[in-house]
């Protein structure tokens, strides 16, 4: 759990869900990670509660008193972006796509999170046709635009 470089590294090489069987639940630090890395989580604790992340940090579904197990559909292509330039393009993909997607407007944060609810379109897909710009590629950019000011 304490080696969050070994979480990135599961990030880096593809993982889009990560399972985590433990002794106790590390409700918030898997909340932090599956956020941090933008993967789903599910965690399986032998005497407390279970509980699926999705890409957001947020529980999807849990264990308790009276549901013994969990499950939930994960649309594994899903990802997440800023709203910077992105605002007309997700309402056009909500227009054009209709129910074949999934659009989550995270108002807090600014972000939304787009997946694919049909087989033969992937959000790659999207991304390409749209020329979205995923999250982690949004940070990158900004902080090189950061550095080239600072140089100035």
């Amino acid at each position: 759990m304490n080696l969050w470089e070994t979480w990135k590294r599961l990030k880096q090489k593809g993982a889009r869900i990560v399972f985590f069987p433990a002794a106790y639940p590390a409700a918030l630090q898997l909340s932090a990670l599956a956020l941090a890395n933008q993967f789903f989580v599910v965690s399986s604790s032998r005497s407390r509660l279970s509980r699926i992340y999705d890409i957001t940090g947020e529980v999807l579904v849990t264990t308790g008193q009276f549901q013994q197990w969990a499950g939930a559909v994960l649309p594994l292509g899903k990802r997440l972006f800023e709203i910077d330039y992105h605002i007309e393009k997700a309402r056009e993909i909500q227009r054009r796509y209709g129910p074949k997607v999934e659009i989550a407007w995270r108002h807090e944060d600014d972000w939304f999170t787009l997946a694919s609810l049909e087989p033969e379109l992937t959000v790659e897909d999207l991304i390409a046709e749209f020329n979205l710009t995923p999250l982690d590629d949004y940070r990158t950019r900004a902080a090189k635009a950061v550095d080239e000011a600072r140089k100035r």
